[in-house]
């Protein structure tokens, strides 16, 4: 198994490599039935996501209207402008009844619930 671990990081530019990154960005496309059946279809269609690397953290840009984001860690979920102003946030002990409440059909949704179920992600 070590091999193949040495090989995997070898081929992807090595450990030295690997250390100098802080983040990954991606661009994504999403869709499907589920958030339309929740009526948060276009929330995040077309949208960037920021990964940290060394520390538990992710983000999407821009979230439902341009100007927002969004910020994942293991104790918070939050949308904020990009500028860092909060719009609405949730600490880690609201968190798990949001993520139960996300995945209702028939739920009325606030944007922190939509938000919620990406903290699972990060075991919260």
């Amino acid at each position: 198994m070590g091999e193949l671990k040495d090989f995997v990081i070898a081929a992807h530019g090595g450990l030295d490599r690997w250390n100098q990154l802080s983040e990954v960005r991606a661009h994504l496309l999403i869709g499907g039935v589920a958030w339309a059946l929740k009526k948060q279809d276009r929330v995040i269609q077309d949208t960037m996501v920021l990964v940290k690397l060394r520390r538990q953290f992710a983000s999407y840009y821009a979230f439902g209207k341009n100007g927002l984001r969004t910020s994942f860690t293991p104790d918070r979920v939050a949308i904020e402008t990009t500028a860092g102003q909060v719009v609405a946030e949730r600490e880690r002990s609201m968190l798990s009844k949001s993520i139960r409440s996300s995945h209702a059909v028939k739920t009325k949704h606030s944007s922190l619930p939509r938000i919620s179920a990406g903290v699972k992600f990060f075991g919260a």
